[in-house]
């Protein structure tokens, strides 16, 4: 139900009294919890332990794929790509393969394997072409990749979106940076103000809004966006 703390507190008491239990489900709730937490190393003792105890457990797959996110946010990325592998094979929670799968281009491409993620991407682009997460994060890395290189290309793959999608912020937010790459403030600030509402309160929203300020010479609210941005930043180390 939501319950983390109590379960913590149960998970934790029951742990102390049967600290080598051999019962899959308790280290699979107790995983969960950790994770929940965020203490990552304890969480992956917990699956590791569960993969070790028994075999054909019934929460197999979701084990895996916890475990992939996890191992990617610890920079494991190779445990992280053995694990959605794993995972893929029967996805947990109504899940497709493909939803695994673009698990796995996201972690090639912060393992920086960029034509192996842009080759799983554009595939699940062209087979969902409506898949708007899917389609986001397709966007996303295309205009990391080619934002110095190609912006054409880049362009021409966010307007064919957003003819679909033309209000999802987010398509809104790359069109903004493509514009303003491309020197059309107008059509940059004009997206930026749009997306206002969605990001106020991301300190690298307002960096790019202060930057489109200062390029049309608008040095006193570029300064007042700056320090919006540096206030926004201070908080994520609070």
């Amino acid at each position: 139900r939501g319950d983390f703390p109590n379960a913590f507190a149960s998970l934790i008491r029951a742990y102390q009294i049967f600290p080598g239990s051999d019962d899959p489900d308790f280290w699979y709730a107790i995983g969960i919890v950790y994770a929940h937490y965020r203490y990552y190393d304890s969480s992956v003792k917990c699956f590791q332990t569960i993969i070790n105890i028994t075999i054909n457990f019934e929460f197999e797959s979701d084990i895996y794929f916890r475990l992939g996110l996890i191992e990617r946010y610890l920079e494991k990325y190779d445990n992280a790509l053995e694990c959605f592998e794993r995972a893929k094979t029967r996805p947990p929670n109504k899940l497709l393969r493909e939803d695994v799968q673009l698990q796995i281009a996201y972690t090639l491409q912060l393992k920086n394997h960029f034509d192996e993620a842009r080759d799983i991407y554009q595939d699940l682009h062209l087979r969902f072409p409506n898949a708007l997460k899917m389609t986001q994060q397709y966007c996303w890395f295309m205009y990391l990749q080619y934002k110095e290189t190609n912006l054409s290309k880049v362009r021409s793959i966010i307007d064919q979106a957003l003819q679909s999608n033309p209000y999802d912020p987010t398509l809104v937010l790359i069109a903004a940076r493509i514009a303003m790459k491309q020197e059309d403030m107008t059509t940059a600030y004009h997206h930026y103000r749009y997306c206002i509402l969605y990001y106020g309160g991301s300190p690298y929203f307002w960096c790019g809004l202060g930057y489109l300020y200062y390029k049309n010479d608008q040095k006193d609210d570029a300064l007042v966006a700056f320090q919006r941005a540096l206030y926004l930043k201070k908080d994520t180390y609070e």
